[in-house]
């Protein structure tokens, strides 16, 4: 079984046939075997063939242990089969896990301010004329921030369900994160000014990156809006980068924080830890999901640096960098 002869095996000890790993375990397992175990384990060759070997004490005549004897069978492809299901197991829930959190979107997070939007436009519709110039502009600001937090998470949900379908191509180009960071600014700042918040863009002019705009613009956008979202009013924002191996973006900012436990959960699909911002604003996780998956299709990397009431800081990482 072991494609080995005897003239070969002859006057030699097992230990050498085994990698590294499998010859300290064997040493461990005879060590044992001869104290009167008898045991059933597995090893590994140099060739990478993997044996199931069940041993027990030789003994004479007297009980007295003098040597090991055993049978080893072959089980490689068993091994590899294993594997193989194993893996399969962890894409199906994996799938479910992004069917269920689909669902859950559309079910709930997509149909609640649906819900908000047409009984604030139901209300002004019947009582538009009993209502002073004040309390209508209060129920269309509403209204108005209702739609824009429901388009934003329709778009992520488009984006991510294209992403899910392999349907989102990659188009790298050279771009300049600065210009790209103003522009976004531009877009979410109404939302920061009704906070009194500050965001400050601190990328270098010079620098440039190659990537997909729409991927890049993507980050961003999720991370200034969560940024937005978890610092309370009069807060501070900030937009930057540095270079080490590769250029390393963030945007930090000086909020609630995220407690421990929560930052081992933020990037995972199958997980659902949702919070409401600083003034009540909903949320599903599924920016932060976007996000990761966007950079590693950008061939990069993304964390968090956090502490409970002191701030988040959002990190990741662009393979090439031009200056």
């Amino acid at each position: 079984v072991m494609n080995i002869s005897h003239a070969e095996m002859l006057g030699k000890t097992f230990t050498p046939l085994f990698n590294e790993e499998s010859q300290k375990k064997a040493v461990d397992i005879y060590q044992k075997i001869l104290k009167g175990e008898s045991l059933e384990y597995k090893l590994t060759q140099m060739n990478g063939k993997i044996f199931r070997y069940k041993s027990a004490p030789k003994l004479d005549d007297n009980g007295e242990i003098i040597g090991v004897f055993g049978i080893a069978r072959e089980i490689t492809e068993h091994i590899k089969k294993e594997k193989e299901i194993e893996k399969q197991n962890k894409q199906l829930i994996e799938l479910n896990a992004t069917k269920d959190k689909f669902f859950s979107i559309i079910a709930h997070d997509l149909k609640s301010p649906f819900n908000t939007m047409i009984g604030f436009s139901e209300l002004l519709i019947q009582k538009f004329d009993k209502y002073d110039q004040q309390k209508q502009k209060k129920f269309l600001g509403i209204l108005n921030l209702d739609i824009k937090n429901t388009y934003k998470l329709l778009e992520n949900l488009l984006m991510w369900s294209r992403s899910q379908r392999g349907r989102i191509e990659y188009h790298p180009e050279r771009l300049n994160p600065y210009l790209l960071s103003d522009e976004i600014i531009d877009v979410l700042n109404p939302t920061a000014v009704s906070k009194s918040i500050t965001i400050v863009n601190d990328i270098p002019e010079n620098v440039f990156v190659n990537a997909d705009y729409d991927m890049l613009a993507t980050i961003l956008r999720n991370l200034i809006s969560n940024a937005i979202k978890f610092t309370p009013k009069e807060g501070y924002i900030e937009i930057g980068c540095r270079n080490a191996n590769h250029i390393q973006m963030y945007v930090k900012d000086n909020g609630i924080g995220i407690s421990k436990e929560k930052q081992a959960y933020l990037f995972n699909i199958s997980e659902n830890i949702s919070t409401k911002g600083t003034e009540g604003e909903k949320g599903t996780g599924l920016g932060l999901i976007l996000c990761k998956e966007f950079v590693e299709k950008l061939g990069g990397k993304i964390w968090v640096e956090s502490e409970e009431g002191k701030g988040s800081k959002f990190i990741f990482t662009l393979p090439e960098s031009i200056y």
